[in-house]
């Protein structure tokens, strides 16, 4: 058995992949190998056969890229196989010897892998909303009321929800590139529905006696500057949650539960 593919200026040979044939006179595998008197095996675990040169050779025509050429076929080009495993299997097999722990390894990578592992995932015939989505269908109608941003649906009463945050850590948005004394004044003007409450609170008495969550049925928050009484409309206000594991996030929600009217994050702790 006899390597030939590369030959003949053969760019499409897989041997040849990425390589110049103009240029490189042997292929990613080493063809043609260079005449040896006796066999070595390398520290890289491919052993070097024994090559020897008898002077016979012979002449085959091999399709290239560049056309059909005459190409020399002599033991530079014979692969190691075995002749029995080519006629079982009818196949072009390569066979050689193992000879290091690095040749090992490639053959038996698989006891080197980690355990198995899989990802399981338990779905119910009873879930509404996959149901829903799976068989929601979005019309021309609803698609173009959707691009235009309009209101979907009215909320009676409307739902608002109330910010929670420890001192100094209120979200404050700004651009990566936008100036620093810009962002600065950004963080000292920066008002929530949290600072605000108890901003008012400090200044009117009339807010004393509801609980934060309260606050919205009878007062109308003007977005990032303060809250004003409610003329009209009842809705209703509802504070972000808050685990357990969020440490004092967690109690300052709990606080803001039963404490009615507080001015300030210390006032606050005043039970």
């Amino acid at each position: 058995m006899v390597h030939t593919q590369y030959a003949g200026g053969n760019g499409d040979a897989l041997c040849m992949k990425d390589v110049d044939p103009a240029v490189v006179t042997t292929c990613h595998k080493g063809y043609p190998h260079d005449f040896l008197e006796k066999t070595s095996i390398p520290e890289n675990g491919y052993p070097l056969y024994q090559r020897r040169n008898p002077g016979r050779s012979f002449t085959i025509p091999v399709c290239g890229t560049v056309g059909t050429v005459e190409v020399k076929i002599d033991n530079r080009r014979v692969i190691p196989y075995s002749p029995y495993l080519s006629l079982r299997y009818n196949a072009h097999i390569n066979v050689e010897v193992c000879g290091s722990v690095q040749a090992v390894k490639y053959i038996h990578k698989c006891i080197y892998k980690d355990g198995d592992r899989a990802t399981v995932r338990v779905d119910s015939e009873q879930d509404e909303i996959k149901r829903y989505v799976h068989g929601h269908y979005i019309g021309p109608t609803e698609a173009v009321w959707r691009l235009f941003e309009f209101s979907m649906h009215d909320e009676q009463p409307p739902v608002t929800h109330r910010a929670l945050h420890l001192p100094d850590q209120q979200a404050v948005y700004f651009t990566e590139h936008e100036d620093i004394d810009l962002i600065r004044e950004q963080i000292e003007g920066s008002m929530t529905t949290l600072m605000a409450f108890f901003a008012y609170n400090e200044q009117n008495e009339d807010g004393r006696i509801f609980l934060y969550h309260e606050f919205r049925e009878y007062f109308v928050y003007v977005h990032k500057v303060e809250w004003k009484k409610r003329q009209r409309g009842t809705p209703v206000g509802r504070m972000y949650s808050a685990s357990l594991f969020m440490g004092e996030r967690y109690y300052l929600h709990l606080l803001l539960t039963v404490v009615r009217g507080p001015t300030s994050f210390q006032n606050l702790r005043c039970v």
